[in-house]
């Protein structure tokens, strides 16, 4: 095992890993200079196989350039909009190469640990700096270079100080708390001192509680509650936990039936769904928009290219599925949904051991909150995406030596 953590070939894969930060906050032209250069370099490396789940995104990205084409010759856009086009295909197929170079390179998951700890410290620092900015200066916003640290709104009738971390926007801090606090929590079993990893494990979350994101809230709370629970079962003989769960199963319905629970979760909820009901109504707007003119418009191939809806936002945007549907119609939807069902089927029968489990619980969720997020709405977000999915299925002997 020594032998390969000296061994600087293996430790040149995670690049991409190396240049997460650089790649989110510089501008997308940038971003996709960088991620292709990388890409480039670790090709020149290695072999690659395709298999049924990378034949899908091969016939999804097939389809989706066919509609832009079709689309571009009938109609007239904005260059903007034409170059954001451009990048988002561009990103799904480094996507693809990236799914297909890691899912059969060595894995060395110890050290894949110890960057996604440095990482994700990155991101505590940045919180943690936001909150220290706004209390000496007041300033209602930060940014630098056109990326906002942090800017204050109004939610649930309060004003907040919402953390974006120098992302596209606040709820990519969900997406990177789904990728790569599951590695982060591994990591921390490593430090000696006991109270600095719990405080490091809480301080893990409060990025995501200052992005206010509410999908992200329930995400999150989900997800923790997954984890507990899979950690106690582990660590608790089988019929003590059975007998603990079905315990614990009793008194929570008696606590539903018998007291105000119910009434005051649903209270929580609804205020939680109404806390930014402006956000809300552009959503809704956005997807029952989007569907329509797929449906009159180009219903079989979609309308390849992103407009600009009357609320400002693109057309297509803020669910994957719905911009499946709207970019690539019904044949891209047949061929883009079995991915995600694909991935979802092969990652539950797939064994590994504990380490590499909760990032498995990690990405099985992902298709929930992709309902209302885009895959594809950074480029580090769908290649990390693909990336984490292919660590699952690699064989290899390293990805494997965790501390189970």
């Amino acid at each position: 095992m020594s032998i390969l953590h000296n061994n600087p070939k293996i430790k040149t894969d995670f690049l991409i890993f190396y240049l997460l930060w650089p790649i989110i906050i510089v501008p997308k032209e940038i971003q996709f200079v960088g991620i292709v250069i990388v890409l480039v370099y670790l090709l020149r490396k290695h072999k690659l196989n395709f298999d049924v789940l990378s034949c899908f995104m091969l016939a999804f990205i097939t389809i989706y350039l066919f509609s832009i084409i079709v689309n571009l010759i009938g109609n007239t856009y904005e260059l903007e909009r034409i170059f954001a086009t451009v990048n988002t295909f561009s990103i799904w197929v480094c996507s693809l190469f990236f799914y297909l170079i890691f899912k059969v390179i060595p894995l060395d998951l110890e050290h894949l640990k110890k960057i996604t700890f440095i990482n994700y410290c990155i991101l505590i620092i940045l919180w943690i700096s936001s909150m220290i900015i706004y209390f000496i200066t007041k300033f209602p916003r930060f940014e630098i270079l056109n990326r906002e640290l942090y800017y204050t709104e109004w939610f649930g009738n309060m004003p907040v100080i919402r953390f974006v971390g120098f992302m596209d926007y606040p709820n990519l801090i969900i997406m990177f708390f789904m990728f790569f606090y599951p590695l982060f929590l591994s990591y921390l079993k490593y430090l000696k001192n006991y109270i600095f990893r719990i405080l490091l494990m809480i301080l893990g979350i409060l990025p995501i509680i200052g992005s206010f994101s509410r999908s992200g809230y329930v995400i999150m709370l989900t997800y923790l509650l997954i984890i507990s629970i899979y950690f106690t079962y582990t660590k608790m003989n089988r019929n003590l936990f059975i007998a603990i769960s079905f315990f614990s199963l009793s008194i929570f319905i008696l606590t539903i039936f018998y007291t105000n629970a119910y009434n005051e979760s649903v209270s929580i909820l609804q205020e939680l769904l109404n806390a930014r009901e402006g956000s809300n109504v552009s959503r809704i707007y956005l997807m029952v928009e989007s569907i329509k003119i797929t449906l009159v418009e180009s219903p079989i191939i979609g309308m390849g290219v992103k407009v600009t809806s009357l609320i400002g936002y693109p057309l297509g945007s803020h669910s994957t599925y719905v911009g499946l549907f709207y970019r690539t119609g019904i044949a891209g939807v047949i061929l883009g949904l079995p991915i995600f069902v694909i991935i979802t089927l092969k990652i539950l029968f797939t064994r590994v051991g504990i380490d590499m489990t909760v990032i498995k619980i990690s990405i099985l969720m992902m298709p929930l909150l992709f309902i209302f997020e885009d895959i594809d709405g950074a480029n580090w977000l769908i290649i990390m995406y693909f990336l984490l999915v292919a660590t699952i299925f690699n064989k290899t002997p390293i990805l494997y030596k965790d501390s189970r």
